[in-house]
């Protein structure tokens, strides 16, 4: 069974790369691997996808950005 884990995702006053980063290190510690992040990024900056995209190798990540309607 896959197991779904969705993630919003936006600046956090400049702190939103960090903050990712520290739950997909927690998540790539997990035992259980049957799964995949789902991130919504809103978010102006390019931060949080350049976070995610040191993990896109390390387990199945769908990342989508919205870019018209932030918040």
């Amino acid at each position: 069974m896959k197991l779904s884990i969705a993630i919003p995702t936006w600046e956090c006053h400049g702190r939103g790369g960090e903050f990712i980063d520290d739950l997909l290190r927690t998540i790539e510690i997990q035992t259980f691997k049957d799964f995949q992040v789902c991130i919504s990024d809103h978010s102006i900056s390019d931060d949080v996808l350049n976070v995610v995209n040191q993990f896109e190798d390390k387990f199945e990540i769908v990342f989508s950005r919205n870019e018209s309607k932030r918040g």
